[in-house]
């Protein structure tokens, strides 16, 4: 029998749940000529002009005058235009709502916090490469969620492994406390801290009915391609309070899966030289057959969910975890940050620097 409450869904539900939208979203019109337009603006920017976009992907023709120089002036413009904006340094001030003292230690105390977030997740570091990924694609995404293993570790002390009695003794006692975590009596807490991530555009898909930006789209999902034995030990206790132990042993790589060796394809790229060394053969044949497709679906209060919004992990065909979407009590729901470079009428994703730079590039050279 179906079940009738849409936000606790079967496996078998939550699989075609998913699925159907990812393959809505990929049957757009739009995705695929634009994952062609970055796998280009990647080329140019490292330098290699020269070549054929293709659904097979890009394929780099043998010049018939190997010697002629080629003269890469997009990464030049791309770092300029990216260094004037991180040159502008906005400032941030809480002001109280009220000025009585409650009030003025409020608006203190945020302001602290603020602070504190922009060294916690490495703000800066993680602009550039933001604007960088915006230059180059025209949308850069963050992925901003909340890491509960995180943050300032405390170590609680117990009276033995079996019993939990905490031990306030070892506090003091060096000796009682190597005897204890040598007995393993010990558990680790954490305060946790605001996580900032940024994922390529290659892994983002979108809802297809969304043409403006992120506050009107109703889903996203994240698709990555892990190496399998770290899918094992990171979720290995949701993994078997959901399906038991067999259920890793029905993690494995997917043999008709062409993403993972296309994101070897794509490390490979980037790693390369960007000064004419790169050769497209190259690829990382020992890892490739060991990673596997993970999505982690994310919706926003609607009604089929009843308001609840609706979060969905899945490693490979095996279901990790399913429910309500834990951040649909926030403004966006959708744990996600867009940036465009330049902001296109119509169309989800911006446009890029680096593809409005290809045309004198391709003259001038």
């Amino acid at each position: 029998m179906k079940n009738e409450t849409p936000t606790n869904l079967t496996d078998e539900e939550a699989l075609d749940y998913l699925r159907t939208r990812i393959r809505a979203s990929g049957e757009h019109p739009e995705r695929r000529p634009i994952e062609r337009e970055w796998a280009s603006n990647q080329a140019y920017f490292a330098g290699q002009q020269f070549h054929v976009n293709d659904s097979t992907g890009l394929h780099f023709p043998k010049r018939q005058n190997p010697d002629r120089y080629v003269a890469n002036k997009i990464i030049v413009k791309v770092f300029r235009a990216v260094a004037k904006l991180l040159q502008v340094n906005a400032q941030f001030h809480v002001i109280p709502d009220e000025p009585d003292f409650l009030s003025r230690q409020g608006a203190k105390i945020a302001q602290e916090a603020y602070e504190h977030l922009k060294v916690v997740t490495r703000w800066r570091t993680k602009k550039l490469t933001t604007l960088l990924q915006a230059a180059i694609f025209g949308s850069a995404f963050n992925k901003v969620t909340w890491n509960p293993l995180a943050g300032n570790m405390d170590r609680v002390y117990f009276n033995s492994e079996t019993d939990k009695t905490p031990n306030i003794n070892a506090l003091a006692d060096h000796e009682l406390r190597q005897k204890l975590e040598l007995a393993g009596a010990f558990e680790d807490t954490f305060s946790g801290e605001i996580e900032i991530r940024i994922p390529t555009p290659y892994q983002m898909w979108w809802d297809p009915n969304c043409r403006t930006d992120l506050p009107d789209c109703n889903w996203m999902n994240q698709r990555t391609y892990p190496y399998v034995e770290d899918v094992r030990a990171d979720f290995r206790e949701q993994i078997i309070a959901r399906h038991g132990h067999e259920g890793l042993d029905k993690l494995h790589a997917g043999e008709d899966d062409t993403g993972a060796e296309f994101l070897e394809r794509q490390i490979a790229f980037m790693a390369q030289r960007v000064d004419g060394g790169f050769q497209v053969s190259v690829e990382h044949e020992q890892l490739v057959g060991k990673r596997l497709r993970m999505d982690e679906y994310w919706e926003r209060p609607a009604a089929r969910n009843k308001m609840r919004g609706r979060r969905i992990l899945v490693a490979g065909d095996l279901v990790i975890d399913q429910g309500p979407n834990p951040y649909a009590a926030a403004e966006l729901a959708i744990p996600f940050h867009k940036t465009d470079w330049f902001e296109f009428p119509g169309r989800f994703i911006g446009l890029s620097l680096v593809g409005q730079l290809r045309g004198p590039q391709r003259a001038y050279n």
